[in-house]
């Protein structure tokens, strides 16, 4: 249970300060690229960039779809971390014992068997991390194919030139890193809210409660 209190007092906090400070820091400079990017988007051929961002955020529902499964990871892989700190935390603070009642091997399989979870937790954030990367890679290929047959139409009506294509290109690349900052803000803030939700339930536990075990675990 000590463990558990640290993981989450330590931990949980630490990732949502992180999580607050980057959003702060960071989306001054998402929104400014953005608005530059789009400015010269519109400025370069108002066509493309309804196409472009009308059929852009279509690679991102992949993300929304997903929130539901991402999350549940994230909670599976912190209560992990709440048992295997747990664990350490009783192995530390009974090593004489286990000594004494030649429980070594007992202990043994328990960690093997919490490498084992942990390696089945990680493969499985990988699969999905993978799986909505090879999805949103589909799409973006969709995009750019449609992006390019319709500029090859313009500029054959001579409304654009290949020069301004490129520079289109060059600008819909930087609004699509501003865009793609953005749905990651919201793929981190699953694992914010899995935080917020666990600092919670110690509030409703009760803070003379938290007080008592962490008094334990000093001593």
């Amino acid at each position: 249970m000590g463990g558990e209190l640290l993981n989450r007092l330590e931990f949980e906090v630490a990732a949502i300060i992180d999580y607050y400070v980057y959003l702060i820091t960071g989306s001054l400079m998402i929104v400014f690229n953005f608005v530059i990017s789009l400015y010269f988007l519109l400025r370069i051929s108002r066509e493309l960039t309804i196409i472009a961002v009308f059929l852009f955020p279509m690679s991102y529902l992949v993300n929304f779809c997903a929130r539901k499964r991402i999350k549940k990871i994230q909670q599976e892989q912190k209560e992990f971390s709440d048992r295997f700190y747990g664990f350490l935390n009783e192995c530390l603070s009974n090593l004489k014992a286990i000594k004494a009642f030649q429980a070594e091997q007992e202990y043994k399989q328990k960690y093997c068997g919490f490498l084992s979870e942990n390696y089945n937790l990680s493969m499985a954030s990988i699969s999905l991390s993978n799986l909505i990367s090879f999805i949103r890679s589909v799409l973006n290929e969709g995009l750019n194919i449609v992006i390019i047959f319709v500029s090859a139409l313009i500029i054959l009506k001579d409304k654009m030139t290949i020069g301004n294509m490129v520079a289109f290109n060059t600008y819909l690349g930087k609004l699509f890193t501003a865009i793609s900052k953005i749905m990651e803000l919201n793929v981190q803030k699953q694992n914010i809210l899995v935080s917020f939700e666990r600092l919670e339930e110690l509030r409703c536990y009760g803070y003379w409660k938290c007080f008592i075990l962490a008094r334990k675990v000093q001593f």
